[in-house]
């Protein structure tokens, strides 16, 4: 009798076990693809702001960006307000030739030349090291881009956007990589190497397994593809969801290191 009542007692708390855990994995996952779909509305909300700030200075100093002095240019742009983490507004012109004047070859605008629509300059590194993220709006003349105004701010105000989503268990975090592949924002501070040492994993996905079951995953949300998957790093399999933030074509990506889960 007593060995029926420990048995039963052994089979009633395994299944209860499994039971605890099996619903903790289940809300562990619902909860952080619900934390991604928050962080690519709260990065899209931001970037579709940042172009409404630049399409608005550029409705109320339209006829000095365009035919003021330099001395006019150079005293509206220093006189518009910038959001947080601002650096400076930037007026971008070109010549006959469609050669980019005025401006300092740091940030690719070449392609902002060409479009009509507010565009997202990548962010990336100046010649002294500080990383700079654009949003560049052009300032048309007869049809014709004449010049662009840029706003440049601090490339770490992407991060900044991210802070929140963050986890105190699983060492979970949120991190962006832009289209081509490479890490350009993390929601946590001592995760920026991955951003200072432009780590790319699409470029080294063939360097190991490891290597490439990350940039497989990356690869997902790049093309477009909102899901959940997992990844080897540093022996241990890790957890992600993903989804494409369409205002860019970046992939952001949040999830838990594989010792929560295991755990599990």
């Amino acid at each position: 009798m007593a060995v029926s009542i420990l048995v039963l007692c052994l089979l009633t708390f395994q299944t209860n076990h499994k039971v605890f855990f099996d619903a903790a994995v289940n809300q562990t996952l619902e909860t952080i693809h619900v934390i991604r779909d928050l962080g690519v509305e709260k990065v899209e909300s931001q970037i579709k702001n940042l172009k409404m700030d630049v399409e608005g200075q550029i409705k109320e100093h339209h006829d000095i960006l365009l035919h003021g002095s330099q001395m006019e240019q150079a005293d509206a742009l220093s006189n518009m307000l910038l959001p947080e983490d601002g650096i400076d507004y930037v007026l971008a012109n070109s010549d006959a030739k469609g050669n980019i004047i005025n401006w300092k070859n740091e940030l690719d605008l070449n392609e902002a030349f060409k479009n009509k629509n507010t565009s997202v300059i990548e962010p990336d590194f100046t010649s002294d090291q500080q990383y700079v993220f654009a949003i560049a709006s052009p300032l048309l003349e007869n049809g014709k881009i004449k010049s662009l105004l840029v706003i440049r701010l601090d490339g770490f105000c992407i991060s900044h956007w991210l802070e929140s989503i963050q986890f105190d268990t699983g060492e979970g975090t949120a991190y962006i990589v832009r289209k081509d592949g490479r890490n350009i924002a993390s929601a946590r501070e001592e995760n920026y190497d991955w951003i200072t040492t432009k780590y790319n994993a699409q470029e080294i996905k063939d360097q190991d397994e490891e290597s490439k079951t990350v940039a497989d995953l990356e690869a997902q949300a790049l093309n477009g593809k909102t899901g959940y998957g997992s990844y080897l790093w540093e022996g241990s399999r890790n957890y992600l969801t993903y989804a494409p933030i369409k205002e860019t074509g970046w992939g952001l990506y949040v999830g838990f290191y594989g010792e929560l889960m295991n755990n599990f």
